[in-house]
């Protein structure tokens, strides 16, 4: 995303009236991209106050939380746009745990199988899609536990290595399937809730996870 505001804001001088026109629809372009209620009142709060180094400092983090989303197709981000990370990680989890699969380490960086987030007949892939066929389908979603003791247990049945992932580190949309409210909303299917729950999972939604949020634990 273009941020125009950002050149205007650089003096740190009186905007007019003109200046202030294009700032206010950078913001509302920036405000879309937060899909964080927090940075979205931070905004708003830092444009009315004309508080132009704190509001060049957001922007700048909008923009960011911004390129992730380039990777994927305008339908699928369409699709993830009904929701917020105030409403999909209501608890604000920042380490969640993840057994690699073979062909992943903890000492690369993490994507998922999904490079465009569309299913083969071309439309978005939902939560419960992902839910539903497991590891069987190449999706965006990457699949983690939000219960370490879960994931060590399913690291040491499968014989596979698990690592600890830090949210703090990674620019993407989180969804807490663990808890109830989350998992109402967002699955239908009572069989596919049940196995969401008894698997503590928790979806992640990310170009990539970066190599400095990983951790191996197991």
């Amino acid at each position: 995303m273009e941020l125009k505001a950002a050149r205007l804001i650089e003096d740190l001088g009186t905007l007019s009236k003109a200046d202030i026109t294009t700032l206010e629809k950078t913001f509302a372009k920036a405000k879309t991209l937060a899909k964080d209620d927090k940075l979205a009142i931070e905004l708003e709060q830092a444009l009315a106050e004309q508080d132009f180094t704190k509001l060049k400092t957001l922007l700048d983090e909008v923009e960011k939380i911004g390129k992730w989303q380039t990777k994927f197709d305008e339908k699928f981000i369409e699709y993830l746009g009904q929701y917020s990370n105030d409403i999909t990680n209501p608890k604000g989890r920042d380490k969640v745990w993840r057994v690699i699969r073979d062909d992943q380490s903890a000492y690369t960086e993490i994507v998922a199988k999904s490079e465009t987030g569309l299913t083969k007949s071309g439309s978005p892939f939902t939560i419960e899609g992902h839910v539903a066929t497991g590891t069987r389908t190449e999706t965006p979603f990457i699949s983690s536990f939000s219960d370490e003791k879960l994931a060590i247990e399913r690291g040491l049945k499968d014989g596979k290595k698990v690592v600890e992932i830090d949210l703090t580190k990674v620019q993407g949309q989180f969804f807490d399937l663990s808890d109830e409210t989350v998992r109402n909303l967002l699955i239908k299917n009572p069989r596919t809730r049940r196995f969401a729950q008894a698997s503590s999972e928790f979806l992640i939604v990310t170009d990539k996870i970066p190599v400095n949020a990983i951790k191996a634990i197991k």
